[in-house]
C-alpha cells in the first residue's frame, strides 16, 4: 500500500520552484555576459613572420603577406608594415617615423586604422602645400630599446625629419 509523506507534495514544489528560479537566475546571467563580452579573437593564418637578429633580436621579414589576428599585413622591402618607403625624400617632402611596439604596428587593425597612416591623414588634411610621408616602424613585442636600435639602423635609409615614440604602460618595466 502506497502512503504520502505529510509534506512531501509541498517539498517537491518548492523543490521545483527553487530550481526553476535558479535556471532562471543562470540563463539571464548567460544573457548578459555575452552581450558585455566580446567573442573570442578569431586568428586568420599566417601571422607575420620574422627573421632573427643578432641586435634587435627578431625583425619582420621583408615583403610578406600576413595577418594581424585577422586583419591583412603586407610588409614592404624593409619588413616594415608600411607602404614601400622611395630611397629619396621628394624635394619638401616632410617623413615622419613612428617607432614603437604592437600599438604602433596596429596589430588587430587594418593597415588604414593604425596610428601612423591615420597621422598620415590628418597631416595630409592639414598641410596639402607638400608631400607627407609617415613610415610606420612598429614591431610586436619590442621594448624602447629595440626601437631605437631600429631607428638608428634605418634612419640613414628613411632620412626621417620627425620622429615620434609610442610608450605604453608594459613598455614601463
Amino acid at each position: 500500500m502506497y502512503r504520502a509523506v505529510p509534506g512531501l507534495r509541498s517539498l517537491l514544489k518548492n523543490f521545483l520552484a527553487s530550481l526553476f528560479g535558479l535556471l532562471v537566475g543562470v540563463a539571464l546571467i548567460e544573457a548578459v555576459l555575452a552581450v558585455l563580452i566580446p567573442p573570442p579573437l578569431h586568428y586568420r593564418y599566417p601571422q607575420p613572420l620574422y627573421d632573427r637578429d643578432d641586435r634587435l633580436g627578431w625583425i619582420m621579414k621583408p615583403q610578406q603577406h600576413a595577418h594581424a589576428i585577422d586583419r591583412p599585413v603586407i610588409t614592404n622591402p624593409l619588413g616594415l608594415r608600411s607602404p614601400e618607403v622611395a630611397p629619396r625624400k621628394q624635394p619638401g617632402e616632410l617623413r615622419v617615423v613612428c617607432l614603437g611596439d604592437s600599438q604602433a604596428f596596429g596589430k588587430g587593425v587594418a593597415h588604414d586604422q593604425t596610428y601612423p597612416a591615420r597621422l598620415q591623414a590628418v597631416l595630409a588634411a592639414r598641410d596639402g602645400s607638400r608631400p607627407i610621408e609617415v613610415v610606420n616602424t612598429g614591431v610586436q613585442g619590442y621594448d624602447p630599446v629595440q626601437e631605437i636600435e631600429l631607428l638608428q639602423r634605418l634612419a640613414p635609409t628613411l632620412q626621417p625629419d620627425i620622429v615620434t615614440i609610442g610608450i605604453y604602460l608594459n613598455d614601463m618595466g
